[in-house]
């Protein structure tokens, strides 16, 4: 009977204990208002909210962050002597994520093709009008960076609101290449980004909170549960039979 009594136990706590398989997920999506870097020496600067996951639901298991991070750009090289130069020019950004006190999330970089070319002497007129300038510009450029966040550390500023935000800062590391003395470069860029964020979390008392609905032990589960249940009854059976008295 005790041995029956166990089994009984051990089926209830499977049937009941929280699956990891059937883990809930909340997702939502950030932006930026759109970073222009003024230069290639100072970044652009934005912070972007974002709604922290409710511990009420259960425990936060993991944070999913895909970034995509894009835009349009403008770059170019104005030969500014009268000599002719070889030269090439690849646009090229970089945007940095860090947590609300500077911690390092993630980056993403995005990227154009090399192209090359010879710029002409610079005469007279306007600059970058004629054969002695090069011009790249770039139009829907993309990346993206999906980042799976595990870490008690990590997830701790995913629970905390006063710590609900991310820094964002958009670096212009455009590759010049070229004699730097006789060369005038410039760039303009329109970049943003993305962030779309996933959370993954286990649901208080096995319930998924998005559905209100408790979980259903597997067949496997429900099975043993009730083969022990059987057994139970037959042991009482057995006992009541036991404590009979037959009088002669």
């Amino acid at each position: 009977m005790r041995q029956t009594l166990l089994t009984a136990a051990a089926a209830l706590a499977l049937a009941l204990a929280p699956d990891p398989s059937r883990a809930d997920t909340i997702v939502q999506t950030v932006q930026d208002g759109g970073l222009t870097p003024p230069d290639q020496v100072t970044p652009a600067t934005e912070t972007i909210a974002f709604t922290p996951f409710d511990t009420s639901l259960g425990t936060l298991q993991s944070a999913d962050l895909l970034v995509t991070f894009g835009g349009e750009a403008a770059v170019g090289m104005q030969n500014l002597s009268q000599n002719t130069i070889p030269v090439t020019l690849a646009f090229q950004a970089v945007s940095t994520i860090t947590y609300a006190d500077q911690t390092p999330v993630t980056s993403v970089t995005v990227q154009a093709p090399t192209i090359s070319g010879t710029l002409q002497p610079y005469t007279s007129g306007n600059p970058f009008s004629d054969a002695s300038s090069l011009i790249q510009i770039e139009a829907g450029l993309t990346a993206t960076q999906d980042t799976l966040l595990t870490a008690a550390s990590d997830l701790a500023y995913f629970t905390d609101p006063n710590n609900a935000f991310f820094n964002i800062s958009v670096m212009d590391t455009t590759a010049f290449g070229g004699d730097p003395s006789q060369i005038m470069e410039v760039s303009n860029d329109l970049l943003s980004n993305t962030i779309q964020i996933t959370y993954t979390y286990a649901g208080a008392d096995n319930t998924l909170a998005t559905t209100t609905t408790t979980d259903v032990p597997e067949p496997a589960a429900w099975l043993l549960l009730g083969t022990s249940c059987a057994g139970l009854m037959i042991v009482r059976l057995m006992m009541a039979r036991r404590r009979v008295v037959i009088s002669l």
